[in-house]
């Protein structure tokens, strides 16, 4: 079993997982096109991290920036029209959710107000495959590229209410929870926070595959 880097051969599992995962939400409502795009523009991007966990096949992910509004405002910018192409589809069947897409397309305003600026935007593990301490590795993993860039913090967003699960799932990894919203559409959110130590805090500094078996990170 491996960590590695996201390749653009990854993107149709990544999608994949993420629709099994995420069912319902609104991201997955914007279909399989959509989300290729929001991950191949996270995994291209200078200051994205993308990587996915590979046994005889990629079995789960994680993806997240160094400077979100800074992404968004990139990604706003230079591919706005492919997001609204590979939307299409959707807003032509579902007009209402036109509005929650533009709203979508500009978190970079939103995204200011984030307890830190690098986000762990995504992350999900093949329902087939849960249980087996895939999703810690691939936390310990992002922490670890978070760390070699020298970043001292990340964020991330979950539910609040009725996930419990995966709310107890962060606080044991070691993030803290640092503030509580609503979204526009009514959602409780809770937000996390990573401290992480600075680069030449550290003796060494793990593989991704070290980080797979012993977990030093966290």
């Amino acid at each position: 079993m491996a960590i590695r880097l996201m390749a653009a051969d990854d993107r149709a599992r990544v999608v994949e997982i993420h629709q099994g995962s995420f069912p319902g939400f609104f991201l997955s409502s914007l279909g399989p096109s959509f989300l290729s795009l929001l991950y191949d523009s996270i995994r291209t991007d200078t200051e994205g991290i993308a990587l996915v966990h590979q046994d005889s096949k990629v079995d789960g992910f994680v993806a997240g920036v160094i400077d979100q509004p800074a992404f968004f405002r990139r990604m706003r910018r230079t591919r706005w029209w492919r997001f609204a192409f590979s939307a299409a589809g959707t807003v032509i069947r579902r007009p209402h959710i036109l509005i929650r897409l533009i709203r979508s397309l500009k978190l970079a305003e939103t995204s200011e107000k984030a307890t830190a600026k690098a986000c762990l935007l995504s992350i999900a593990v093949a329902k087939e495959s849960q249980g087996q301490g895939i999703g810690r590795q691939l936390v310990s993993a992002f922490c670890l590229e978070m760390k070699r860039r020298n970043i001292p913090a990340f964020c991330l967003m979950t539910d609040r209410d009725q996930n419990e699960a995966t709310n107890a799932f962060y606080l044991r990894l070691g993030f803290t929870l640092s503030r509580v919203l609503m979204t526009p559409e009514g959602r409780k959110m809770n937000e996390y926070l990573m401290l992480l130590p600075r680069k030449d805090d550290a003796t060494s500094t793990p593989s991704y595959s070290e980080v797979s078996s012993s977990f030093q990170l966290l």
